[in-house]
C-alpha cells in the first residue's frame, strides 16, 4: 500500500503531491542559470558583429552619399523634394490642398503667428491644433 502525502493547501479541492524536483529539471535550471550570468558579464560579443552595428554603418554611408548628393541643391528641386515628402507624409491628416480637412488638421495655407508659437513653446501645447492655442488661453 503506497502513502499518499499531499500538500496543506488545496486549491478548487485539487491536491498537489509532495513530490521532489526531477534531478534533470533542477541541473538544467542550475545551468540555464549559471549561462546567463556567463554570458550577461563575458559571454555577449561586444566587439563583433551586430546587426545593429552594420546597420548603423550603413545610415553613415547613405548619409555620406545623400549629402554629397545634395550639398547644394536649390531651386525647384529643392521644392520637388519638399512636395514628395508633404504627399507622402503630410497629406493624410492636412489633406492634398493642406486646407487640414474640416479643421481635423492645422491648415498650413494660412500662416501661424509668432506669438502663438511663442507661446507653445514657453507653456506646452494644450493639445489642440496650432494657432488656436492663444485663442483658447484667453477664453
Amino acid at each position: 500500500m503506497q502513502v499518499v502525502n499531499l500538500a496543506d493547501e488545496s486549491w478548487d479541492d485539487i491536491g498537489e503531491y509532495h513530490n521532489p524536483i526531477p534531478k534533470g529539471w533542477a541541473i538544467i535550471y542550475l545551468l540555464t542559470m549559471v549561462w546567463g550570468m556567463w554570458y550577461f558579464v563575458a559571454g555577449y560579443p561586444v566587439n563583433s558583429y551586430s546587426q545593429i552595428g552594420e546597420y548603423n554603418e550603413d545610415v553613415i554611408a547613405h548619409n555620406k552619399k545623400f549629402e554629397q548628393e545634395y550639398a547644394s541643391i536649390t531651386g525647384d528641386r529643392l521644392i520637388e523634394m519638399g512636395e514628395s515628402v508633404f504627399l507622402a507624409e503630410c497629406k493624410v491628416c492636412h489633406g492634398l490642398s493642406a486646407d487640414g480637412i474640416d479643421g481635423k488638421a492645422a491648415n498650413l495655407n494660412v500662416r501661424i503667428e509668432a506669438n502663438t508659437v511663442k507661446n507653445v513653446i514657453i507653456n506646452g501645447s494644450d493639445n489642440s491644433l496650432l494657432g488656436t492655442q492663444i485663442t483658447n488661453a484667453r477664453t
